[in-house]
């Protein structure tokens, strides 16, 4: 008999019901996800007009003269997909910390395809159950890649703390991210485990009102899940000025090393990439601008 009315308590429970809703409403994790999405607009803007200041500025003109529009094409996705998504040639000489690397990008990709699937087809936060649900599926994909990110997060932290050379070739900014990505991470375990529990005691919990906080949810959802929400609101938040922007900033680099050496091959100006010819070039105009501009004694 209990469990025909737990049953019945599961079927009829409103949308959104005894799932994490009823701590921080849909709408206003919506606010924040556009706030965060904005900050990391910004902060990518901010970083690519620094890297543009300090690319030879020469360079992509002469690189637009030389090629054509369908070798730039190719040249960028190729370097997409061997440097971003398989990281070929970018560290070779540590296999640790190239699959490192692969299990956290992987992952949090993951992660955030998890998360716009969610988003498409479960706008209410429904709860979904990890088996039998139609949407059962993006449980598992968010699931499958939180543990693929949870081992190069846990691999990058363990280096932080026990290898010496490893934690004193690292910034601020890369300790930062990496630590509050394996909080989030581990957070956001902690979370599904409670969630399962307080939906159990109380299925057809109310959701909280529309862009508000609600203090009468569970504490099994309200400690937890509070706390995996702060850790990637600091994520986004904090993206500009930590290792967040490193995603981007080496891809740019390679995919100018690239073009300098098609741009070369083309030019047949022998092995010295072009990229390197150009920063020469700006870094000489430099000291001879310097020189210019110096008073006579």
């Amino acid at each position: 008999m209990p469990f025909l009315v737990y049953q019945t308590m599961v079927t009829d429970s409103v949308a959104g019901s005894g799932t994490f809703p009823t701590f921080v409403s849909v709408s206003l994790i919506d606010l924040l996800g556009i706030i965060a999405l904005f900050v990391v607009i910004l902060g990518s803007l901010w970083k690519y007009f620094q890297w543009r200041r300090s690319s030879p500025p020469n360079f992509f003109g002469s690189t637009r003269r030389t090629l054509h529009m369908s070798a730039l094409v190719r040249a960028f996705f190729s370097e997409l997909w061997n440097r971003v998504f398989l990281q070929k040639d970018i560290i070779n000489n540590d296999r640790v910390r190239r699959f490192t690397h692969l299990t956290m990008f992987w992952g949090f990709l993951g992660l955030g395809i998890t998360s716009a699937l969610d988003y498409a087809f479960n706008q209410q936060g429904n709860y979904i159950p990890i088996f039998g649900s139609n949407l059962s599926g993006i449980r598992f994909l968010g699931n499958f890649a939180g543990v693929v990110m949870m081992i190069g997060a846990t691999i990058a932290v363990v280096r932080l703390v026990t290898v010496h050379k490893y934690r004193t070739n690292r910034n601020l900014g890369d300790i930062w991210f990496t630590c509050l990505l394996f909080i989030a991470g581990l957070s956001g375990f902690i979370t599904e485990y409670c969630g399962e529990i307080a939906y159990a005691a109380n299925p057809s919990a109310l959701p909280a009102a529309a862009y508000s906080i609600s203090f009468s949810a569970s504490l099994l959802i309200s400690i937890p899940y509070g706390f995996h929400l702060a850790s990637i609101a600091l994520i986004f938040l904090t993206a500009p000025i930590s290792f967040f922007m490193h995603a981007l900033h080496v891809p740019s680099m390679r995919y100018m090393e690239r073009l300098g050496m098609l741009v070369s091959m083309k030019r047949r100006s022998g092995q010295k990439s072009e990229l390197l010819r150009s920063k020469e070039s700006a870094m000489l105009d430099q000291v001879q601008e310097i020189y210019e501009q110096k008073k006579p004694e």
